[in-house]
Protein backbone atom coordinates (compact mmCIF):
# COMPACT_ATOMS: atom_id res chain seq x y z
CA UNK A 1 0.00 0.00 0.00
CA UNK A 2 1.02 3.38 -0.77
CA UNK A 3 -0.18 7.14 -0.90
CA UNK A 4 -1.33 8.10 -4.75
CA UNK A 5 1.20 10.32 -5.24
CA UNK A 6 3.56 10.44 -8.06
CA UNK A 7 6.69 10.26 -6.06
CA UNK A 8 5.11 7.21 -5.13
CA UNK A 9 5.28 5.67 -8.71
CA UNK A 10 8.75 4.12 -8.47
CA UNK A 11 7.65 1.95 -5.13
CA UNK A 12 5.28 0.06 -7.61
CA UNK A 13 6.54 -2.86 -9.14
CA UNK A 14 6.69 -3.46 -13.00
CA UNK A 15 4.68 -6.44 -13.23
CA UNK A 16 0.80 -7.77 -13.89
CA UNK A 17 -1.61 -7.66 -10.90
CA UNK A 18 -4.29 -6.66 -9.00
CA UNK A 19 -4.69 -3.12 -7.10
CA UNK A 20 -7.67 -1.51 -4.82
CA UNK A 21 -8.08 1.90 -4.43
CA UNK A 22 -8.95 2.97 -1.02
CA UNK A 23 -9.67 6.32 1.02
CA UNK A 24 -8.29 6.78 4.14
CA UNK A 25 -9.34 10.21 5.71
CA UNK A 26 -5.84 11.69 7.61
CA UNK A 27 -5.86 13.13 9.50
CA UNK A 28 -9.19 12.32 11.45
CA UNK A 29 -9.99 11.62 15.22
CA UNK A 30 -11.62 8.08 14.28
CA UNK A 31 -9.28 4.68 14.26
CA UNK A 32 -7.85 4.17 11.07
CA UNK A 33 -9.17 2.19 8.70
CA UNK A 34 -9.86 2.72 4.76
CA UNK A 35 -13.01 2.49 2.38
CA UNK A 36 -12.63 0.16 -0.83
CA UNK A 37 -13.45 2.69 -3.56
CA UNK A 38 -12.18 1.05 -7.14
CA UNK A 39 -10.67 -2.40 -7.68
CA UNK A 40 -8.80 -3.33 -11.18
CA UNK A 41 -6.53 -5.72 -12.85
CA UNK A 42 -3.48 -5.12 -14.98
CA UNK A 43 -1.25 -7.33 -17.44
CA UNK A 44 -4.19 -10.15 -17.64
CA UNK A 45 -4.69 -9.68 -21.74
CA UNK A 46 -2.11 -6.55 -22.05
CA UNK A 47 1.45 -6.16 -21.44
CA UNK A 48 0.28 -3.17 -18.77
CA UNK A 49 1.84 -3.36 -15.27
CA UNK A 50 1.15 -1.97 -12.10
CA UNK A 51 3.52 0.64 -11.97
CA UNK A 52 2.34 1.75 -15.33
CA UNK A 53 -1.02 0.97 -14.65
CA UNK A 54 -0.67 4.03 -11.87
CA UNK A 55 1.13 5.70 -14.04
CA UNK A 56 -2.13 5.75 -16.31
CA UNK A 57 -4.46 6.83 -13.40
CA UNK A 58 -1.54 9.78 -12.16
CA UNK A 59 -2.50 11.20 -15.45
CA UNK A 60 -5.87 10.95 -15.60
CA UNK A 61 -6.16 13.48 -12.67
CA UNK A 62 -4.87 16.15 -15.54
CA UNK A 63 -7.53 15.20 -18.48
CA UNK A 64 -11.20 14.54 -18.80
CA UNK A 65 -11.48 10.51 -18.55
CA UNK A 66 -13.78 8.55 -20.46
CA UNK A 67 -14.83 6.77 -16.94
CA UNK A 68 -16.45 10.09 -14.89
CA UNK A 69 -16.83 8.20 -11.45
CA UNK A 70 -12.72 7.18 -11.69
CA UNK A 71 -11.72 10.37 -12.52
CA UNK A 72 -14.29 12.78 -9.79
CA UNK A 73 -12.84 10.16 -7.56
CA UNK A 74 -8.96 10.65 -8.53
CA UNK A 75 -9.87 14.26 -8.03
CA UNK A 76 -12.43 14.69 -5.28
CA UNK A 77 -10.20 12.26 -2.66
CA UNK A 78 -7.08 13.21 -4.09
CA UNK A 79 -5.16 14.08 -0.64
CA UNK A 80 -6.73 10.82 1.15
CA UNK A 81 -6.33 8.23 -1.71
CA UNK A 82 -4.12 4.81 -1.32
CA UNK A 83 -3.06 2.56 -3.98
CA UNK A 84 -3.15 -0.96 -2.85
CA UNK A 85 -1.56 -3.71 -4.91
CA UNK A 86 -0.16 -7.15 -5.09
CA UNK A 87 1.39 -8.37 -7.71
CA UNK A 88 1.00 -11.59 -9.84
CA UNK A 89 3.50 -12.77 -12.15
CA UNK A 90 2.12 -16.19 -12.66
CA UNK A 91 0.73 -15.78 -16.12
CA UNK A 92 -1.53 -19.21 -15.29
CA UNK A 93 -3.49 -17.59 -12.70
CA UNK A 94 -6.72 -15.84 -14.06
CA UNK A 95 -6.58 -12.48 -13.04
CA UNK A 96 -10.51 -11.71 -14.44
CA UNK A 97 -11.73 -14.57 -12.57
CA UNK A 98 -9.83 -12.97 -9.19
CA UNK A 99 -11.42 -9.89 -10.42
CA UNK A 100 -14.88 -10.80 -10.92
CA UNK A 101 -15.00 -12.98 -7.23
CA UNK A 102 -13.25 -9.89 -5.51
CA UNK A 103 -15.84 -7.42 -7.23
CA UNK A 104 -19.35 -9.44 -6.30
CA UNK A 105 -17.78 -9.87 -2.69
CA UNK A 106 -16.68 -6.44 -1.95
CA UNK A 107 -18.84 -4.48 -4.42
CA UNK A 108 -16.80 -0.72 -4.78
CA UNK A 109 -18.70 2.28 -5.28
CA UNK A 110 -16.70 3.70 -8.14
CA UNK A 111 -16.71 -0.13 -10.10
CA UNK A 112 -19.30 -0.25 -13.10
CA UNK A 113 -18.50 -3.30 -14.95
CA UNK A 114 -16.48 -7.16 -14.62
CA UNK A 115 -19.12 -8.06 -11.90
CA UNK A 116 -20.56 -11.97 -12.97
CA UNK A 117 -23.55 -11.63 -14.42
CA UNK A 118 -26.06 -12.32 -12.32
CA UNK A 119 -24.45 -9.76 -9.44
CA UNK A 120 -24.24 -7.72 -12.64
CA UNK A 121 -28.11 -7.43 -13.48
CA UNK A 122 -28.98 -6.94 -9.54
CA UNK A 123 -26.37 -4.32 -9.24
CA UNK A 124 -27.64 -2.80 -12.43
CA UNK A 125 -31.29 -2.67 -11.62
CA UNK A 126 -30.57 -1.25 -7.94
CA UNK A 127 -28.97 1.59 -8.66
Amino acid sequence: MTRFLPSSRPQIPATRGIYVFTLRLEPSELPAHGMILYMGITGDKSSATLRSRFGQYLQGQRRVDERPKVLDMLLRFEDHLFFNFAPIPDPAINLEALETEFLDAVDPPINERDYSGEFGRTRRSAW
